[in-house]
Formats: structure tokens, sequence, C-alpha cells
């Protein structure tokens, strides 16, 4: 018996030595250590040492980004991508350890109005009803950025077409957005969008101008036209007037930033014709020194042919003149050349062209 109570009692003793080394906080979390102290409030297990290690818990990324209120220096293995993760409160994201490559953002504390006008607003590129929209088509606008984190803005669809975008905020204060236009105007007037923020709700409003598409005839020829180039946001006033001049595309491609006059460059040829299907050369003008100096690597003159054109740049309605009709209205000209093309009723410009071979824009 006396034998029996001894092992009991050493039993006992080690259960309140046990219990002496761990402690349950009110918010459900267990802390490990010599002093008594709770754990802290985002964490499962908060674990106290300078003499042993720590096998932390392994949960999915969707489960990580979950984690309400993380403390500074959370500690995870994202079972997802086989990382471990570190939760940083000044950055409001959980990085990857070691190689501090992959990050899990968090959504950023931010507003962007109270219902009102957006603020410090502009609308970039050319709106014309039945022209869609390309990478020009922007609207920036101002954010009040309280907490870093990742941003998810967006606009309601009116008249066709819409605003988003999203991104990183890695400051706080003010910070400009941009938002990028898709879709295609279906009517000329002023459209109101109400824009949305993910987080918090904050909402203000802008508005574009959609531009009607006006034509003009040529009575010799018989044809009518718009009455301005691709790009241009004027009727011509001179043969050098530079709102005038337009774009500068590379034949047979869509409208996905390439035909800006100061779009970025690339030596890669494009081996699809499909725009802004996640390439390299996306947006960028593809220069050339190789017979038959074409962006595509399999050239297809067919792209631009009729209205319904593969990549047909034009409006909704609108198409590229074939080389008869074009020829014919060059020939009805009073000269040709600039004085001509100006006095005709197209109105034409010097608009120049973008050399194959290094990007640069001749005006000869």
């Amino acid at each position: 018996m006396k034998i029996k109570v001894m092992k009991k009692l050493k039993i006992f003793l080690l259960a309140i030595a046990m219990v002496a080394g761990y402690g349950l906080s009110a918010q459900g979390g267990v802390s490990i250590n010599s002093d008594g102290s709770n754990a802290d409030a985002s964490a499962m297990l908060d674990v106290s040492s300078t003499s042993m290690g720590l096998l932390i818990p392994r949960m999915t990324q969707t489960q990580i980004a979950a984690i309400q209120n993380p403390a500074n220096g959370l500690f995870v293995f994202n079972i997802t991508d086989n990382k471990f993760y570190v939760y940083v409160t000044a950055d409001n994201r959980w990085k990857e350890l070691q190689f501090a490559s992959g990050t899990i953002d968090l959504p950023a504390t931010y507003t962007i109005g109270t219902g009102g006008s957006c603020a410090n607003t502009t609308v970039n590129g050319i709106y014309m009803e039945g022209l869609a929209l390309n990478p020009t088509n922007t609207v920036t606008l101002e954010a009040t950025v309280s907490n870093k984190g990742a941003w998810n803005i967006s606009t309601n669809t009116v008249n066709g077409y819409s605003f988003s975008g999203s991104g990183y905020f890695s400051t706080t204060g003010t910070v400009q957005v941009t938002l990028y236009g898709s879709g295609t105007p279906a009517t000329a007037q002023t459209d109101n969008f109400t824009v949305t923020a993910n987080e918090g709700g904050s909402t203000c409003t802008f508005d574009v101008t959609v531009d009607p598409v006006l034509t003009v005839y040529n009575p010799i020829t018989g044809e009518t036209w718009m009455d301005r180039n691709l790009g241009a946001t004027q009727v011509a006033t001179s043969s050098t007037d530079a709102d005038a001049f337009g774009y500068l595309y590379q034949w047979g491609r869509a409208s996905e930033g390439h035909e800006v006059r100061t779009s970025g460059t690339t030596t890669t040829p494009a081996t699809t014709s499909v725009p802004l299907a996640g390439n390299s050369w996306d947006g960028l003008f593809v220069m050339t020194t190789d017979s038959p100096y074409d962006w595509l690597t399999q050239q297809d003159n067919t792209l631009w042919q009729g209205v319904n054109g593969t990549n047909n740049p034009c409006p909704a309605g609108f198409r590229l003149p074939t080389d008869a009709e074009w020829d014919a209205e060059r020939l009805s000209w009073s000269s040709n050349d600039a004085s001509g093309a100006f006095a005709s009723p197209l109105k034409l410009t010097i608009a120049g062209l973008r050399a194959g071979y290094n990007g640069s824009i001749d005006y000869s």
C-alpha cells in the first residue's frame, strides 16, 4: 500500500507541474511559458522557450488569410505551396520566410470618397460610340490609405463598358490608383460611373463623355469616312496638327496599346494575333529586321478584311479601305502631297510612320 501511495503522489505532483507550465486564455489560445502569461488573441498556441523548438500549425493559404487580427510575427506553414510564412504588422501581409518571395496579401484599409465626386480624377483615352476600349482607356483617382494592403476597385457597367483595377498599397496617405476600361460604348452620351472599393465599401463617382462617330463624304468617290484618324482627338486644323495624327498600327494588329506612339517596344515577334492573351509582346510595338518584316511570326494579311475582320480596330460599322478604294481616294485629291491630303474631304495630316527596325517615328 505504501508503495502504491507514493506512485499516486508522484503522478499527482507531475500533473500539478504540467498545469503550472501552461495556461488557457479567455480567447481560447494556449500559452506555454514559465511566467503564466496568456496567449496572444490571434494565436492558438503561444510558446516561449529558450531551449526547445516548435512544430507550427500547417494550414492552407485560404485558412491563413482568414486569421483575424494576426499578431506581428505569427508563424505558419502553408500546405498550399509548402512554404513558411510570418505575418508582418507594418506591411499588413504574410511574408514567405527564407526566400521572402511569396506573400499573402490582406486587404488594405482605405477610402476613395464618401459618395460624392472622386477626388482628383483624370479620364484618359478616346471614348467613341462603337469603338472598343483599349489599354489607353484608363481613369486615375485618389485614395486615402490608412493601412497598407491589397486593394480592388471597380465600377458598375454603364452604356456597355466599365472600369476596374487592383494592386497593393505599399505606403499610407494619399495615393493615386489607376482603373482600366473594358467593353464598347454603345451610345454617344455622358456616362456617370459609381466606383466601389473592396474594403470599407466607400464609393465615389465620375463622368465619361462618349463622342459620336462623325463622318465625311467624298462626292468624287462616293465613299463615306470617319472624320478623323483612329486615335485622333479632333478633326485636323492643318497638315501638321498633332492632335489629329492619331495612332500608328502594325498591319493586322488589334487595338491593345501597341498603336500608341509612345508605347514600349520589343524584339520578340508575336506568335498569335489574339490581343492581350498574356504574352510578352502585348501592348508593345514589335521591332524586326528580318524579312518579311512582320510583327507576326506567321504573316497573315487577312486580319483586317471587312467590317467583321478578326482584329478590325474601327468603330462598329466601319472598316479599313481596300487598296483600290484608297487609291481612288488618293487620286481624287488636287495633288498627291501633304497639301492635297489636307485639302481633301478627309483632311489628312502627315501622320508619319513608325520604323520597324528601331521603333522611331518618322514624319517625312
